[in-house]
């Protein structure tokens, strides 16, 4: 087993690429930042590497207003590897996206009943002011292939190594997929509308994912030299 630990940093130039991207980072009402990222190599073999980022993350209140969190995690569910060509365009080169089961519970709906009063709770819920932020640390892993696999869309490692700096992003759900359908309803969202209703004055209740401003990371920094059979 291997395990070594690499700190990213923010590169310079990144406003430029990011200037016209595709891909919405940021909206009126809140943004997430990576403050930095510490990739740690849990195992790496002649086929693979498995890695573990941990992400300082900062939540701000961009808006004028209060805006409502539920927690204070957030599960992450989708970390994507990018580029961006001279003409604007965003090169997905690595995406995988996972999201725990919408089930049904008792204590799923005591949860949502302690949540259906008219004052969020403030054990249950963060309200950030205009201007405020909150940072927390965000651990999750990836294994990268290190050749190409015929039914993955994904590109191996050793393609990553070459193309980067890559952009990186992580998305947050920012409230749990199984709470966000309101009893006897089959809509999705439709608690989550039902709490933003609800405590309108208080502040907007923020339940859609999120995705972060990208990073620039450049991969080869963090590669360990091996002597692995094949």
């Amino acid at each position: 087993m291997i395990k070594s630990y690499f700190v990213f940093i923010l590169l310079f130039g990144t406003e430029f690429f990011l200037a016209n991207s595709s891909q919405v980072f940021a909206n009126e009402l809140i943004k997430v930042t990576i403050q930095s990222v510490e990739m740690r190599v849990i195992k790496e073999d002649s086929k693979s590497v498995q890695l573990e980022f941990s992400l300082d993350l900062t939540i701000t209140n961009t808006s004028k207003s209060g805006v409502i969190l539920y927690g204070k995690e957030f599960e992450e569910i989708n970390l994507t590897f990018f580029k961006i060509e001279e003409n604007k365009t965003e090169i997905v080169l690595y995406n995988l996206a996972t999201r725990g089961s919408n089930f049904v519970s008792p204590e799923v709906l005591t949860l949502q009943k302690n949540l259906s009063i008219a004052k969020p709770p403030s054990t249950l819920t963060k309200i950030l002011k205009d201007g405020e932020s909150y940072s927390f640390r965000k651990k999750t892993g990836r294994t990268f292939f290190k050749t190409q696999m015929k039914s993955d869309s994904n590109v191996a490692w050793q393609e990553l190594l070459k193309l980067s700096p890559v952009f990186m992003t992580i998305t947050l759900e920012m409230f749990p997929h199984y709470l966000n359908t309101k009893p006897n309803a089959n809509a999705y969202f439709a608690f989550g509308k039902h709490l933003q209703k609800k405590w309108k004055k208080y502040g907007y209740f923020w339940f859609d994912d999120i995705v972060s401003e990208p990073i620039l990371l450049d991969l080869n920094s963090a590669v360990v030299k091996t002597h692995l059979k094949p």
